[in-house]
């Protein structure tokens, strides 16, 4: 009768691929967690990378948004302190064509502070800002008379010096024709307005003019300022 003796050294190699194949199996596991871990992070990087992109497209749009905002206030500020130049220098040629000016006998000086001056401050502008060239003019033709007041292309109107102690006072007398100017510079804060700025009194300036041609009335003759 036959008997079955088992090999010990047969039963130790059965169980050690048992025991190697254990072992390996938990450390598949252990990589399986970890890319299931990244792969669970890939979302909450994803969501952390949208945010500061979010952040550098907000800033973007901010300084595009407050760019405008700056033209808006400066293209604002043009209109208001050309209707305000305007208004004033209406008033101001007035009372020359009515003789008021010269019935007072003002001088130059005099006369921005008291006929200019108020009407501008009566916008909230300053008088400091303000320069003023009057003069009178002949009835002539090309290159005389009005003609003088302008380039040779005819374009545009020459501008005088930006100093009231360069510039004339001459208002007339009765029945003469008379050409007045009044400047403003008015501040500059946006950088596109800097390009074409002006320096005056040191600090950035946009050169506004305003303009009156008119001729005097038969009024009772005052002092000539010229």
């Amino acid at each position: 009768m036959l008997q079955f003796t088992p090999n010990p050294r047969r039963n130790r190699a059965i169980s050690r691929p048992a025991a190697f194949d254990q072992t390996a199996s938990t450390g598949t596991l252990s990589r399986l967690r970890l890319i299931a871990q990244r792969y669970a992070a890939l979302p909450r990087a994803f969501a952390t990378a949208r945010e500061a992109s979010a952040a550098v497209e907000f800033g973007l749009i901010a300084l595009v948004s407050l760019e405008l905002l700056t033209e808006a206030m400066q293209a604002g500020l043009y209109f208001y302190t050309s209707a305000g130049l305007e208004h004033a220098t209406s008033k101001a040629a007035r009372q020359i064509l009515t003789g008021n000016a010269s019935n007072q006998g003002l001088t130059a000086a005099q006369f921005r502070s008291n006929m200019i001056c108020p009407a501008l401050a009566a916008v909230n502008l300053s008088c400091g800002n303000m320069v003023s060239n009057i003069q009178t003019v002949s009835e002539d033709v090309y290159p005389n008379g009005f003609y003088q007041f302008v380039n040779n292309t005819q374009t545009t109107l020459i501008r005088p010096a930006l100093d009231n102690s360069k510039t004339s006072y001459c208002i007339g007398a009765p029945g003469s024709y008379v050409f007045a100017q009044v400047l403003y510079a008015m501040p500059v804060f946006s950088p596109i307005w800097r390009v074409y700025a002006t320096s005056f009194n040191g600090a950035p300036s946009f050169i506004l003019q305003s303009t009156a041609a008119f001729r005097n009335e038969p009024f009772q003759t005052g002092s000539p300022s010229c």
